[in-house]
């Protein structure tokens, strides 16, 4: 197996995959406490409006980044983890909450942002 045409062999070992964006997975202890106190809150609540309100409470916020729906820090939109770290999905969401409106971030095409206002529209 050789580089692809056109893509120096340097290329594909050194730059970090974009699909990637969590730049380290979270330790196993982390993610137990992370999950023992945030899991409550995703799974009580009764739509995403009121989802994002009880995060940004505790310092976080819900955020797509490469098609991924993740925790995010609040203040800096850094990933912190994935739903699938915390015990839950996206799927698992929508079936409860129906599906997300999000919105592009205009300056990076990889992110996009929860729009928490007016009602989400109906699983599929």
């Amino acid at each position: 197996m050789g580089a692809e045409p056109g893509i120096a062999k340097s290329d594909t070992i050194t730059k970090p995959c974009p699909a990637e964006p969590f730049q380290a997975a979270l330790d196993c202890e982390t993610a137990a406490l992370m999950r023992g106190w945030l899991l409550p809150i995703l799974n009580s609540a009764s739509s995403w409006p009121a989802l994002c309100a009880a995060l940004q409470a505790r310092g976080y916020a819900l955020a797509f980044r490469y098609g991924t729906l993740c925790l995010t820090d609040q203040q800096t939109g850094a990933p912190v983890c994935s739903l699938q770290s915390l015990g839950t999905s996206l799927r698992e969401l929508v079936v409860r909450l129906g599906r997300p409106v999000v919105r592009q971030t205009h300056n990076d095409p990889g992110r996009g942002e929860l729009h928490t206002s007016g009602v989400p529209r109906a699983p599929d």
